[in-house]
């Protein structure tokens, strides 16, 4: 999924873009991109995020997928962007690319998996 504009708003509990593959899914849960011709906000309880809840028999066969924000301005004011995984599948990558600024306020980028691999996150 791609969300693209010029300036990105998301505000407000419960207020997010996501991606998901459910328990007894395949486990792919596709991408999760953000674009920002100028800046993208996160704030309020706002989220982006991929969650993946299944178990696979071969869960190397899974295609990696990634999470992106990219703007020149990015801030994340008691927002999160997460990657999770709670069955053997790997977690999503995360990609923050900004030009100028990041600014996390009571905020997070994290990742998390319980059997599988924890994605990476990168910065730049």
């Amino acid at each position: 999924m791609q969300v693209e504009a010029a300036r990105v708003l998301i505000d407000g509990p419960r207020s997010g873009i996501s991606a998901a593959a459910a328990a007894g899914s395949s486990g792919q849960t596709g991408g999760v991109q953000v674009l920002g011709g100028e800046h993208i906000q996160l704030r309020n309880g706002a989220f982006v995020s991929i969650s993946n809840d299944a178990v696979v028999a071969d869960p190397l066969a899974s295609q990696p997928t990634l999470l992106r924000l990219a703007a020149p301005e990015i801030g994340l004011q008691q927002a999160v962007a997460t990657a999770a995984s709670s069955g053997n599948v790997a977690a999503s990558n995360i990609a923050v690319d900004f030009g100028r600024l990041l600014l996390l306020d009571r905020s997070g980028i994290t990742t998390s998996a319980n059997t599988g691999n924890g994605g990476g996150i990168r910065l730049q």
